[in-house]
């Protein structure tokens, strides 16, 4: 489920204009709250993955579903379009249905809706409202939060599975035998001073 307190903040924040990317800020929460996006391929697992691969920003999953949802709007909400690339039809189609949503409860207090394709101020748009959640890769091989040096790894469903970025946020964690982070967000240290300094200062970020 979706942090609703990250995302208040995120939205607060962009009701300044800070950054400049409600849109894809809205985006970004509406596909948050789906899941399944891709479909299972009859070709096997590495079919999808391929697939996956053609949407997948080096930047994390929450810009890989913005990839996906501009994709599919892009392509007029196709069906056909949405089952040669494996994509989940009625997923998306949910998805753009909140989108408006949002999009509706954001105008009542805003007039515009302002959008950009500028990644870093997305991202750091994302980091303002997820501060905590933020966490770096350590030399033992598993990732710890800042705060608390909690252990966590990448889910095997996130486009970072492969990757070990430095620095990252997470909208959930998932617990089995492991403690697994979900939508996650590649960030730089400083970002977190740069919006969150109230809550990192007294931390030594970019260690």
């Amino acid at each position: 489920t979706v942090n609703i307190g990250s995302i208040k903040a995120v939205v607060s924040t962009q009701s300044t204009g800070k950054y400049g990317c409600t849109e894809e800020i809205l985006i970004v929460i509406a596909m948050l709250q789906v899941n399944n996006v891709f479909v299972k391929s009859q070709r096997g697992a590495k079919t999808l993955n391929k697939m996956k691969f053609k949407f997948a920003a080096q930047e994390g999953d929450t810009m890989t579903y913005l990839n996906v949802f501009k994709f599919f709007k892009e392509n007029n909400k196709s069906r056909s379009v949405c089952k040669e690339h494996l994509l989940n039809y009625d997923v998306l189609c949910q998805a753009d249905n909140i989108m408006k949503r949002l999009t509706s409860l954001y105008k009542r207090y805003r007039k515009n809706v302002p959008s950009s394709n500028d990644d870093v101020a997305i991202r750091k748009c994302l980091v303002s409202g997820l501060f905590v959640n933020a966490s770096y890769y350590h030399h033992t091989g598993t990732y710890k939060t800042f705060r608390d040096n909690f252990d966590l790894s990448i889910h095997p469903s996130s486009v970072l599975v492969s990757e070990r970025p430095k620095y990252v946020v997470f909208n959930e964690v998932l617990g089995s035998s492991q403690n697994y982070m979900k939508d996650i967000t590649v960030i730089e240290s400083d970002w977190l001073l740069e919006v969150a300094s109230h809550y990192y200062i007294n931390k030594f970020v970019g260690s």
